[in-house]
């Protein structure tokens, strides 16, 4: 059958379901301890003058004015609306295949029979509630379903333009005889699809924003990959010569007698030589990608074989260095060689600060989620607040000797896990870094 433009209903009429379902009175609602609207939002800001956290999902209900009288008011609407639900959801995809684009993401038959189950505990919920933070975390999930699938994001908005348009449908026929619930069902309707709408498209916004920094870091990777490419070639050509005039100067202080003073020029050319091949070093390992080698890590282990590891060096002699690890604590995935070289740049950077007299408190504990967490915290000077990112930047140095590319190495490290090094003022006074290291299911 062909339909003009003028001609094609825009649904089945609603009369078509099975006349079992029949006609419900509206049960009786419980007004007792309600909001009304200017309750709420008087509610929300005072949190809000109170110094209370409000999350993005209250400051989205209270932004639409979405009350505790619009969840009951869905809450008891829902009781006539579920034998319409499969209704709903067979108009939704009706109109889903009306636009090749749209369901091109679809699989097959088992898919679209999993979605169309999907889509009526959605709507039940909806209706039902609570409309609370785990409400609100899965429809992130459903809207990063509909982006991984690659359904475009207009189809988002005409989408839930056709679940509205079925759900007025239901509301004017089951509330037909009383029409100030009617309007009470359809204002909370309209706010809670608008939350919902919000939500899902909140999560491409999220996937954009996500395109967008793979995109800059794929850029910075190229650019530093040529970088590496010419630090490398450079390197031979410097260390090499380096190499060759730190033999000579050794050879002429040996040729010296013991008491010449020009020892002492000879002593300071050798060290000069020795910075600058440091320096040469540590390009190289900033510029290179060093391949992970991922291992499950025994992390008691590996802070107290830290600790150990500099005990004996002269500036931590007079440095306290404290372990503090919780019970239960043991395994986490990541490359062991490269974590523990940034514990020891921190705990090295930490006795400069304290001048090699102080306390060190290496401290660890897993975060909500699985992550792994370690801080190295020092009883030194600290960082100024506006330098605590600047630090990380190469080639910065608070250190006349220092080559400053200690602390970009660390962080391209803990980058290269996926995880985060970052800088913060310790509870002591000093400088506290905090190194983050994702799940163990990132690694998988």
């Amino acid at each position: 059958m062909t339909w003009s433009l003028e001609e094609k209903p825009r649904f089945r009429p609603l009369q078509s379901l099975p006349e079992a379902h029949g006609r419900q009175r509206y049960p009786a609602r419980e007004r007792r301890h309600r909001l009304s609207e200017s309750d709420e939002m008087g509610a929300g800001l005072r949190a809000l003058e109170s110094g209370g956290m409000e999350t993005t999902f209250e400051e989205m209900k209270r932004f639409v004015g979405f009350t505790n009288e619009d969840a009951l008011s869905l809450s008891g609407f829902r009781t006539v609306a579920q034998p319409h639900l499969p209704w709903i959801v067979e108009q939704f995809y009706e109109r889903l295949f009306e636009h090749p684009a749209a369901h091109s993401v679809f699989t097959g038959p088992e898919q679209i029979a999993r979605l169309k189950a999907t889509l009526r505990l959605w709507a039940d919920r909806l209706l039902a509630g609570p409309h609370d933070e785990e409400y609100y975390q899965l429809r992130c999930r459903i809207g990063r379903v509909h982006v991984h699938v690659g359904l475009q994001q207009m189809y988002m908005f005409t989408a839930m333009s056709v679940i509205r348009e079925a759900f007025r449908q239901v509301v004017f026929r089951e509330l037909a005889h009383d029409d100030r619930q009617k309007e009470r069902v359809l204002c909370a309707l309209h706010r809670i699809l608008d939350l919902d709408l919000a939500i899902m498209l909140e999560t491409y916004r999220e996937e954009h924003v996500a395109r967008l920094y793979r995109s800059e870091q794929q850029a910075a990777l190229k650019r530093l990959a040529a970088i590496g490419e010419v630090a490398a070639s450079l390197a031979h050509e410097v260390r090499n010569p380096l190499a060759g005039i730190s033999g000579a100067v050794e050879v002429l202080r040996d040729e010296l007698d013991s008491q010449d003073p020009r020892r002492d020029v000879i002593r300071e050319i050798l060290a000069q030589i020795r910075r600058l091949d440091e320096r040469v070093r540590d390009l190289l390992v900033y510029s290179r990608s060093v391949p992970l080698r991922i291992e499950l890590v025994d992390i008691p282990e590996l802070l107290h074989a830290t600790q150990a590891l500099l005990a004996e060096e002269p500036l931590m002699r007079d440095v306290d260095v404290h372990v503090s690890l919780p019970p239960g604590l043991v395994g986490h995935p990541m490359d062991r060689g490269q974590v523990q070289d940034v514990l020891i740049n921190l705990l090295r950077n930490a006795a400069e600060a304290m001048h090699g007299r102080g306390n060190v408190m290496i401290a660890a504990h897993r975060r909500d989620g699985g992550a792994l967490e370690l801080t190295v915290e020092d009883t030194g000077p600290g960082v100024a607040a506006d330098r605590r990112e600047e630090i990380f930047t190469p080639f910065v140095t608070t250190r006349p000797q220092g080559t400053g590319l200690g602390l970009a190495i660390a962080r391209k490290t803990l980058e290269a896990h996926g995880g985060s090094l970052t800088c913060a003022s310790g509870t002591r006074g000093g400088a506290c870094f905090v190194l983050v290291l994702p799940p163990e299911a990132a690694f998988r």
